[in-house]
């Protein structure tokens, strides 16, 4: 039997919180945040400047979408996300009346004070739709159907969905606290712990092959978690990939059993103008399957983006391939594999400069 990772079963630090359902419920005044009608109209008027200035997307700053009170408590959401629940829920963002167009803006307006955004997929998109645009298709990239999505973190450190418009039926977040569930697994199972100790292989869209990496890590006393159960099961005939033992893929079937138990995991309804921020090295998130109603405008429409920001935590070595890098506070994460446009890259590392996120 391989040694017993650092922390396996007594994991309890201090950076974050472990949490159910019911807790998190209970501690919704430290995570949900109902903007009040001075701060709508801020926002507004930001939104009124950065039209108005016609500035290309990626010569944007945080002053071409003046937030001057909004500005901290976005930040403060963004730290709360990494050392507290690892979730925030900024509520009544003025979106619903707004035509796709301007909706981008503010979407693209309000990350400016988030952090960094990276990259997202093959197109080198750093604002991306969330919408159902697969006409019954399968796809690896279940953001752009109405399918539901299983556990899974994004490959940032922190992620956002701004809500612009509801389904019909359905397409509700689930969010589970992977502390929790590993200190769950620690109680019931040990061997299924250390096996999500040890590097996995995940499939990698955009170099056509898969890195490792674990599931579980504390690096310097600090946890991090990254799960995506479809990306495993898809490198099962790969060439190359290593093949898991059935314990392996025990341990990875009881982590999406504990991640969905009714007691762990949360179902938040997200409404017009919730932005939804996540920390995807405590908690992962799922999707229940939807169904839209009426034209295109009508159907259901989320803004996504990904940022590095200055409050990420340091990680380990093993989740280099998955980021880029592992220092804490760099730009790392996203779409690895892309090369971004001179563009993008003079956006990012002025973005950087503004947020003091390392390059």
């Amino acid at each position: 039997m391989p040694p017993k990772p650092p922390g396996v079963g007594e994991l309890l630090p201090e950076s974050n919180e472990p949490w159910n359902a019911a807790s998190l419920r209970d501690a919704h005044r430290q995570w949900v945040y109902t903007l009040s009608t001075p701060q709508i109209h801020e926002v507004e008027r930001a939104l009124e400047q950065i039209q108005r200035c016609a500035k290309p997307a990626l010569r944007c700053t945080p002053l071409d979408f003046p937030l001057p009170t909004l500005h901290a408590m976005l930040q403060r959401a963004v730290l709360s996300c990494e050392t507290r629940l690892g979730l925030f829920l900024i509520r009544g963002l003025p979106i619903a009346h707004l035509n796709e167009t301007q909706a981008r803006w503010l979407a693209w307006g309000i990350g400016l004070h988030l952090g960094v955004p990276l990259i997202q997929n093959d197109a080198g998109q750093l604002l991306v739709d969330v919408r159902d645009i697969s006409a019954g298709e399968h796809r690896l990239r279940d953001n752009i159907t109405n399918a539901a999505m299983g556990f899974h973190v994004d490959a940032c450190d922190l992620s956002a969905l701004l809500c612009r418009r509801k389904a019909a039926y359905g397409g509700h977040t689930w969010v589970t606290n992977m502390l929790t569930v590993h200190n769950q697994l620690a109680r019931q199972n040990l061997a299924w712990l250390q096996a999500l100790y040890q590097p996995l292989p995940f499939l990698d869209l955009a170099r056509q092959g898969f890195f490792r990496c674990p599931v579980f890590a504390v690096h310097h006393g600090v946890f991090a978690g990254r799960f995506y159960r479809k990306r495993i099961l898809a490198c099962r005939h790969l060439p190359g990939a290593p093949k898991l033992s059935d314990a392996t893929w025990d341990a990875v079937d009881a982590f999406e059993q504990l991640a969905s138990a009714p007691e762990n995991c949360l179902e938040i309804h997200l409404q017009p103008g919730d932005l939804h921020l996540l920390n995807n090295h405590v908690v992962c998130h799922a999707r229940t399957p939807f169904t839209d109603i009426g034209p295109l405008d009508d159907k259901r429409h989320l803004f996504r983006q990904w940022f590095a920001t200055p409050f990420s935590r340091p990680l380990p070595q093993a989740f280099r391939q998955a980021y880029g890098r592992t220092e804490a506070a760099t730009l790392r994460g996203g779409y690895q594999g892309w090369q971004p446009t001179a563009s993008t890259l003079r956006f990012q590392k002025q973005l950087a400069e503004c947020h003091g996120v390392i390059v």
